[in-house]
């Protein structure tokens, strides 16, 4: 990295911590094979008809479907520090903003799992991010360069 590169033109990513990465890809595998088997299984009995019957399709894609879900958020999940920009990609979406359009972070939990929420201006929208991603000071410094809202009230 160039000396004439400020420090806010350094470009941060951020995956999951190793193990939060192994416990979805360890479910991606239990049902993605769970699902894969149930196919491979009419497939091997030579039913065609069941193939027809929505209820079993249902118990072979779903399963697979949610298995490939697990390994997306394992694999594509990551936080991006651009700047003043911050990207967050899950498995299925992805939402960015700058730092001037945040009003402000908290820090956040429920019955799964902690994480700050940057509230943006002017928006219903939040920013979501997971405390399970592997930050570094850097995005400490994100953090505190944003107003606090743990200590007011939601609107």
């Amino acid at each position: 990295m160039e000396d004439s590169q400020s420090a806010n033109t350094v470009r941060h990513v951020y995956r999951l911590k190793r193990r939060v990465q192994g416990l979805f890809l360890a479910l991606a595998l239990l049902f993605g094979g769970a699902g894969v088997s149930f196919i491979l299984f009419g497939l091997i009995q030579g039913d065609w008809t069941a193939f027809t019957d929505l209820r079993t399709v249902c118990v072979m894609v779903f399963p697979t479907a949610l298995g490939s879900f697990f390994a997306a958020l394992a694999l594509r999940s990551r936080v991006v520090l651009d700047g003043t920009r911050i990207s967050v990609r899950y498995a299925l979406g992805e939402v960015s903003a700058d730092s001037s359009e945040v009003e402000g972070y908290r820090s956040a939990s429920d019955s799964h799992y902690s994480y700050w929420r940057l509230r943006l201006k002017g928006s219903s929208t939040d920013i979501s991010i997971m405390k399970s991603f592997r930050v570094d000071e850097s995005f400490q410094t994100f953090l505190s360069q944003l107003k606090n809202l743990s200590d007011t009230p939601d609107q």
